[in-house]
């Protein structure tokens, strides 16, 4: 079932760094629970770690408890990053801002929305990738370092012709002697077979596929979500302060959340 190519094969037989990103959805946990499971069973010494990268308000208020509950069952310590200058919904309130000063300055013309898109992602890399490579390199120094990421390529177009591995710039690093790739090793998995994998390991599942009704975990509010996940999110009260703070940037910036709406 995992996905494998040589570069990853000849990392691993060096007992390379493994470093799971995970989130608390589906597709980390299988990926990790996975690939974890395979590595035992090779005799894979290097070492191995989860890793969190917290985007503050917007995230589920399980998601970090359910982080610790894999990283515990995996045996491994559960490294948190987050971004020091603030938070995602920070870092939004940061860019509406710095946009009408330039607006008011006469430095552009044309106002910003303050969200990130499919087309203009910074929340993937400003707050998630970023704080994660810093880390892993500081932690690893002179060593190469595999990043595991569950995606699939059922999920879509951009994903589909991901391939199984593919280098890692921010994990290269002169100074620090590191070298990085990225590792997709659950491409091949369907949507029902990611659900599947923690009910084989009798993992459970985040608590919002199960009582919210999400069927994606990222943000409790992301601007790549269905109508119908941002619905369910606020089945848990604990998400309605987040997406009131949205709701406030969307009124005062007059850009809507999701291009779309």
């Amino acid at each position: 079932m995992l996905s494998l190519d040589s570069t990853i094969k000849d990392a691993i037989a060096n007992n390379c760094v493994i470093a799971y990103s995970v989130s608390g959805g589906k597709d980390g946990t299988a990926a990790s629970l996975l690939v974890h499971d395979y590595l035992n069973a090779i005799h894979h010494t290097g070492p191995r770690v989860a890793i969190h990268a917290d985007l503050g308000r917007i995230e589920h208020a399980d998601s970090l408890p359910q982080c610790s509950k894999l990283a515990a069952r995996l045996g491994i310590e559960l490294i948190v990053v987050r971004r020091t200058q603030g938070d995602m919904i920070s870092r939004w309130e940061q860019r509406w801002n710095d946009n009408k000063t330039r607006y008011t300055s006469l430095s552009c013309v044309k106002l910003i929305k303050p969200w990130s898109d499919d087309d203009g992602l910074f929340c993937r890399s400003e707050l998630k990738i970023a704080p994660i490579n810093r880390e892993l390199t500081r932690r690893f120094p002179g060593q190469t370092i595999i990043s595991v990421i569950g995606i699939r390529r059922q999920e879509g177009a951009k994903r589909a012709d991901k391939p199984i591995s593919q280098p890692a710039p921010g994990l290269q690093k002169a100074r620090a002697g590191t070298k990085g790739h990225v590792w997709h090793p659950i491409l091949e998995l369907t949507t029902e077979g990611a659900f599947a994998v923690p009910d084989r390991f009798q993992f459970p599942p985040h608590p919002a596929y199960t009582l919210n009704g999400n069927t994606r975990v990222s943000c409790s509010a992301c601007v790549l979500s269905s109508l119908h996940d941002l619905t369910a999110s606020q089945n848990d009260e604990r998400n309605h302060a987040s997406y009131q703070q949205i709701v406030a940037l969307e009124l005062s910036s007059a850009f809507s959340f999701q291009p779309h709406c």
